[in-house]
């Protein structure tokens, strides 16, 4: 008997929703069409408005072994305390409603589950740069979001090009899990975060239209913090692994880096 069979029967969900928010004006779950790796979500009709449920799963090797059970953790609160205090601290995002949780009677393994409020007109970032060649508004909107999770000293820890947004013509940033409280210095801070975004271009083959919108980024970070561009490019570069290890990292490490 494979672990799939024996997790099948578990207990009923639990829901940890933010006031005034109640689980019981939920509606049946409807599916939602999976798009930019995102995996399988659904979505819920509530009186407040419709709601997305969106799983945990794990990445890399282990998405193909127990992809969506985990051992008990404090994940979910975390990603709704950091997406919350993000939303209210007034960065573009979708609003965070909460998180759910559904035990087994196997091992005490639970899947989890993140509740964000139902945008319809999302669009990944990777996509519109494919099909966009302006880049001014997106720069400045994105160079915003950074600032301003630095002043709030959040570090988005996946700032790959699929967790920014287009609402319209509004940049908004989604998906804080694992996102945690930053106390190094501005440099740090920026190495981080603009390792990530260009790392996610690569990896999306993405070519001039993301180079272009990453370089303007680096420029208008880096002025904000008063940073030198070429030498935060410089410690960027060095962070660059060969195409080979970068891969074999991202599948060994589940699917993070």
């Amino acid at each position: 008997m494979d672990i799939r069979s024996l997790v099948r029967h578990a207990r009923p969900m639990r829901y940890h929703l933010k006031a005034p928010w109640r689980a019981d004006a939920f509606s049946d779950p409807a599916p939602l069409t999976a798009i930019a790796g995102r995996g399988a979500m659904s979505k819920l009709s509530h009186p407040l408005g419709d709601v997305v449920v969106r799983p945990y799963r794990h990445g890399g090797i282990r998405r193909f072994i127990i992809s969506q059970w985990f051992f008990p953790s404090e994940r979910p609160a975390m990603e709704m305390a950091r997406h919350l205090e993000a939303y209210e601290g007034e960065i573009p995002t979708v609003e965070p409603i909460g998180w759910a949780e559904m035990s087994s009677w196997f091992l005490g393994l639970r899947r989890y589950f993140f509740l964000t409020r139902f945008n319809s007109d999302l669009v990944p970032l990777a996509f519109h740069l494919r099909s966009s060649q302006t880049h001014t508004h997106l720069s400045i909107q994105m160079t915003h979001i950074l600032i301003r999770l630095r002043e709030l000293s959040i570090l988005h820890t996946d700032l790959n090009l699929n967790n920014w947004q287009m609402s319209g013509e509004q940049l908004l940033l989604i998906d804080f899990d694992k996102s945690k409280h930053f106390t190094g210095n501005d440099q740090a801070y920026a190495v981080c975060c603009l390792s990530r975004i260009a790392r996610s271009g690569l990896k999306l083959g993405l070519q001039s239209s993301h180079q272009k919108l990453f370089l303007i980024v680096l420029v208008r970070l880096c002025r904000s913090l008063n940073l030198s561009p070429r030498r935060i490019l410089t410690k960027i570069m060095h962070q660059m692994p060969s195409q080979l290890w970068r891969e074999m990292r991202w599948k060994l490490s589940g699917g993070h880096r």
